[in-house]
């Protein structure tokens, strides 16, 4: 998968490399992308991976299940933590969603706004941008 190819690009320094064991993904990621990493990575925090957090962020399962009500129009960010750290994992800090109609970014905000970072924008075609990240 070229997230794979990308994020093994920053591990070499040639990304968004924080250490040798820690990097901040190159860029928003899909619903696949993730439970891909999840796959590749693994997690020594949690036995499951989808109850992983971010602080008071939503947990990994609880954002992804937003992608079957989205679609498409969600992306997630985060960071991955690799051996031999003992903590390796995949965690989620957010998600943007893009498009969404009035109807669909009413629904999101509710739990959107408690994110540490919440933005939220109307676009052009009268749609509605909203960015989430969670400290």
């Amino acid at each position: 998968m070229k997230i794979w190819d990308e994020i093994q690009e920053c591990r070499k320094g040639k990304g968004m490399l924080n250490s040798d064991t820690y990097i901040q993904l190159p860029r928003n990621i899909t619903k696949d992308e993730v439970l891909f990493l999840v796959k590749k990575i693994g997690n020594a925090v949690c036995a499951d991976p989808m109850d992983d957090i971010q602080n008071s962020a939503p947990s990994m399962g609880e954002m992804l299940d937003l992608h079957d009500t989205y679609g498409d129009k969600i992306a997630y960010h985060g960071y991955a933590v690799f051996p031999p750290r003992s903590d390796y994992r995949l965690t989620l800090e957010g998600y943007e969603a893009d498009g969404l109609t009035l109807d669909e970014f009413l629904s999101i905000i509710d739990e959107a706004r408690h994110a540490d970072d919440f933005n939220h924008e109307q676009n052009e075609d009268k749609t509605f941008r909203v960015y989430t990240w969670w400290d």
